[in-house]
Order: C-alpha cells, then sequence, then structure tokens
C-alpha cells in the first residue's frame, strides 16, 4: 500500500490529536505496481536499476522515455539521464491505470 498524509497542518493536526494517521488517501498496490514503485525509486535514488526490475504491461514505455533521452536502457542495466533526474517522479508518478489514490479502503 502506498499511503498520501495531509498537506493541510490543520488537517494533520486534527487527526493526530484524534489519535489518527494523518492519511488523506491511499492506493493498495498490485504486483506490477509496486515494481513500477521500486523501479521509479531506485532510479530517482541510485540513478540506476537492474533491468529486471523493469516493469512490463500497463506502466511507462520505456523505451520511449530512452527515446525521448530520460533514461539509458543498456543490457541489464536502465540508468537515469541527467535531464531524466529531473522529469522521472513527474513522467512516472502516476501512470499506472491501476495506482489512482482513494479517499477510503
Amino acid at each position: 500500500a502506498c499511503v498520501q498524509n495531509y498537506s493541510d497542518v490543520e488537517a494533520w493536526s486534527k487527526a493526530i490529536g484524534q489519535g489518527k494517521l494523518p492519511v488523506r488517501a491511499g492506493v493498495q498496490l498490485t504486483d506490477s505496481g509496486l515494481r513500477h514503485r521500486m523501479a521509479v525509486s531506485g532510479l530517482l535514488s541510485n540513478m540506476e536499476v537492474s533491468a529486471s526490475m523493469v516493469p512490463g504491461e500497463g506502466q511507462p514505455d520505456w523505451q520511449e522515455l530512452h527515446d525521448q533521452g530520460y533514461l539509458f536502457l543498456e543490457g541489464d542495466k536502465v540508468s537515469i539521464t541527467e535531464q531524466g533526474r529531473y522529469l522521472l517522479h513527474h513522467i512516472c508518478g502516476n501512470s499506472a491505470h491501476d495506482q489512482r489514490w482513494s479517499s477510503g479502503w
């Protein structure tokens, strides 16, 4: 699962004051969604991941991102370019159709 906290300080404080988690929304991740997030996180954190971590169907077109200059695809490695470093999270952040925020579970 992945959750999003309240961005409003008052709502966050109120939830904490009531002994609740300050969670505004959440999404139950599928296996594919989890692999997607792990790959993007690995790219953003380490600038590269093993090609085996790159998710398949229903995810961003990694070849297209390569063609646009955001990624290098080299053998068993996918690495992020300087341009991709600043744009990849935005491009891949909510691209999977099965990963939409929900206000209730």
